[in-house]
């Protein structure tokens, strides 16, 4: 299934990260998982990353929240919200 910019993985759902600064609105997704222990092992390693700062695009981020969204009309609104 694609939704935009995105392509959904076989398990329907995706994770949302979240970045300090917010004043840069800097939200990203992983989305294309195959199955549910794919999603959870995703979800552990980026758990453990929460406080971690990046280098993006040339700017400095702090990943402050991850999030996992799941179903497939959850999927599509939270996508066509964020990509508005």
């Amino acid at each position: 299934m694609k939704i935009g910019k995105y392509t959904i993985g076989k398990f329907p759902a995706i994770i949302k990260k979240t970045y300090l600064p917010r004043s840069l609105n800097r939200i990203e997704y992983e989305t294309n998982f195959e199955d549910i222990n794919d999603i959870f092992e995703s979800m552990y390693v980026l758990k453990d990353c929460i406080g971690d700062v990046y280098t993006i695009d040339g700017q400095m981020y702090e990943l402050i929240h991850v999030e996992m969204i799941y179903g497939t009309q959850n999927i599509k609104k939270e996508l066509i919200t964020h990509n508005q």
